[in-house]
């Protein structure tokens, strides 16, 4: 998405991009074919750092979105009365769980407070 991303916004002069997809999660606060709108997303890929050159630290790890752009879309969702319309935090990895030996380490690394949306 990294290379993608920044191709759209250096070549073809894209002001915004809204991923939308699918994903699986064991999280009990989402249910079958409910609509998330990721608030932030914790990775411990190195995108952000090696877009930006700045290190943050902690921050290198979590990624922020537009907050003009959510505003927008949680308006729409809501107004559009969608009961499956929910808003969370996700976790995003380059191994999926069933590759990685103790995929439980991965969410202990995490900040507790970010309340992240078991995946």
């Amino acid at each position: 998405m990294g290379i993608y991303s920044y191709e759209l916004y250096t070549e073809y002069d894209v002001d915004i991009i809204i991923r939308i997809g699918s994903m699986g999660s064991n999280d009990k606060r989402l249910e079958l074919r409910d609509i998330l709108l990721v608030d932030t997303a914790y990775t411990e890929s190195m995108f952000a750092l090696n877009l930006t050159g700045e290190n943050k630290g902690e921050e290198n790890f979590v990624a922020y979105p537009s907050m003009s752009v959510t505003s927008e879309i949680l308006q729409q969702g809501l107004a559009m009365n969608e009961r499956k319309f929910k808003v969370g935090n996700i976790a995003t990895s380059e191994c999926f769980d069933k590759y990685t030996k103790n995929p439980k380490l991965y969410y202990e690394r995490m900040n507790p407070s970010w309340n992240i949306l078991r995946m």
